[in-house]
């Protein structure tokens, strides 16, 4: 797994907002921090676009969170 001090995000641009479709250190940090620190739930707050922002968590985020979570537990 990566380390969650390798895990960046471009300034300004918003945890999630570059997150997803082929950008996912964010996805690394999550997984480290469900995995590694028990954590359980996370806020969700938008930098811009709240709508799209919406989206791409709830779509693309959440899912790709919950499948590497059940790897990284499985030791796959």
């Amino acid at each position: 797994m990566r380390s969650a001090r390798s895990a960046r995000t471009e300034p300004g641009a918003g945890w999630w907002a570059t997150c997803g479709s082929g950008w996912t250190p964010s996805l690394f940090l999550v997984t480290e921090w469900t995995v590694e620190l028990g954590f359980d739930t996370f806020a969700f707050w938008p930098a811009a676009d709240p709508e799209r922002q919406l989206a791409l968590f709830t779509d693309e985020i959440v899912p790709a969170v919950r499948e590497r979570v059940d790897a990284e537990r499985s030791g796959r």
